[in-house]
């Protein structure tokens, strides 16, 4: 199931293979210089984000840092990543001419997939036997801001996927014993509920995609990206937030919406988490008439808010996506809150929800 505006075509596989990546890798690299590594902690798995030259890794870099580490694990995925203008090392062109800026080209092996962004000119490719990826885009400093902000979201919800992670589109917010997801498509007030906890005694650990595990113990929450996203018009609605926005680069290619974009562990380090167990789902409905409230609603109408926004967010997700949501909606109680103009009241709602 793709996102509204996606056009999937395939794309010729053969210059995809692991070898000629590696290679083209390998040639960036020396035109760069030399490589960049650092390795983060995500969901409980290693990742190692190797780099040729810097260029590309400081853009990508800022959004997961928060779960960067000191030493390589055991069993790591490796992200070989470069891009074109930097290294003078553009792979071949993934015959995608026809389509539209909104298009995704996709190519699908045995063991790995490629995804071409039509738009922000970047391809992914995983492959999940060989526990390697590689990610290249046509320009570093054209990136828009929100493609850096969520970095190589298709391959780790692909490499998460395979060792049982679920890439949810939610925000999160807890304590160490316990916290909630909240759901809902772009423009529920999502980034709203999530957002208005910075300050309190709630800690954060997404606003627009986490990760979500399911074992025979529950439910467990993970962050993955460290940014907040807010609309622009909204952002005086937050008049005591602590934000450094990011601006967009001068030259960078036309973003999708206008958002302000930063990152919460500037200015709210503290409150930054890598994750906790899942005690709640919490579906924002903007009730501008009405008085901030938290209300219990049944299993029916968290799938409702939690399945489609996720399925159309995240490209490739499959029945195995639709499975482990229908688990994780069925391990905790739901709840609706109905936001109206009183937002301070939704950090000790969402505590409600959460629990002791």
């Amino acid at each position: 199931m793709n996102a509204p505006g996606l056009v999937d075509r395939p794309i010729d596989g053969r210059t995809l293979g692991a070898d000629a990546l590696t290679a083209e890798f390998a040639f960036a690299a020396r035109q760069a210089g030399g490589t960049f590594e650092r390795t983060y902690r995500i969901a409980g798995q290693n990742l190692c984000v190797r780099s040729a030259g810097a260029s590309l890794l400081e853009r990508l870099s800022p959004s997961i840092e928060h779960l960067r580490t000191g030493a390589a694990g055991e069993r790591e995925h490796v992200v070989e990543i470069w891009d074109g203008r930097s290294t003078r090392r553009p792979p071949a062109p993934p015959g995608s001419d026809a389509l539209p800026p909104a298009g995704i080209a996709t190519s699908v092996g045995e063991t790995w997939r490629a995804i071409y962004q039509v738009g922000v000119r970047t391809l992914s490719v995983v492959d999940t036997a060989l526990d390697r990826s590689w990610y290249w885009a046509a320009d570093a400093a054209t990136l828009p801001e929100w493609e850096c902000s969520t970095p190589l979201r298709h391959i780790l919800h692909l490499w998460l996927a395979s060792r049982g992670v679920q890439f949810v589109h939610a925000g999160a917010v807890g304590r160490p014993s316990g916290g909630c997801l909240i759901v809902g498509k772009s423009g529920s007030g999502k980034s709203t509920s999530t957002l208005a906890t910075l300050g309190s005694e709630l800690l954060y650990a997404g606003d627009d995609y986490v990760g979500v595990s399911v074992t025979t113990g529950g439910a467990h929450v993970h962050s993955i990206y460290g940014c907040g996203k807010l609309e622009t018009a909204h952002v005086e609605r937050f008049p005591e937030l602590q934000i450094e926005p990011r601006p967009e680069r001068a030259g960078a290619l036309q973003a999708r919406r206008d958002k302000t974009i930063f990152y919460v562990r500037d200015t709210y380090p503290e409150q930054v988490t890598t994750g906790f167990p899942l005690k709640a789902i919490v579906v924002p409905r903007i009730a501008p008439a009405e008085t901030t409230q938290l209300s219990e609603i049944p299993l029916t109408a968290a799938l409702k808010a939690l399945v489609p926004s996720t399925m159309f967010e995240i490209h490739a997700a499959g029945q195995s996506a639709l499975t482990t949501l229908a688990r994780v909606a069925r391990s905790v109680p739901a709840y609706e809150l109905r936001l109206g103009a009183d937002i301070d009241a939704i950090p000790d709602l969402l505590g409600l929800a959460i629990g002791p």
